[in-house]
């Protein structure tokens, strides 16, 4: 089992993942419905070093970011500047 600090990472680099697309989103005529949500996100991001999280939770985040990543590749998004890169795969 992972210790927290390990988690803490996991769950820090999923949520990097979603908001390096923040300013993709912002740039589309709906983005700004979602701009609360990404500053929502960036509040969490600062505060992850002082949370307590457990495996199934992290696992749970994962599972979400690999699903919004799957979802960019909906024909709503074909040809958009932010086509989801192998680098942006969760591990």
């Amino acid at each position: 089992m992972e210790n927290e600090a390990q988690l803490r990472l996991r769950l820090k680099n999923c949520l990097q993942i979603i908001l390096d697309f923040k300013d993709d989103f912002g740039a589309m005529s709906f983005g700004v419905c979602f701009m609360t949500e990404f500053n929502i996100l960036e509040g969490f991001l600062q505060k992850i070093a002082g949370l307590s999280v457990s495996e199934y939770e992290v696992r749970r985040v994962e599972l979400a970011t690999t699903q919004f990543l799957e979802e960019l590749n909906h024909p709503l998004f074909s040809g958009r500047a932010f086509a989801v890169h192998a680098s942006h795969r969760v591990q």
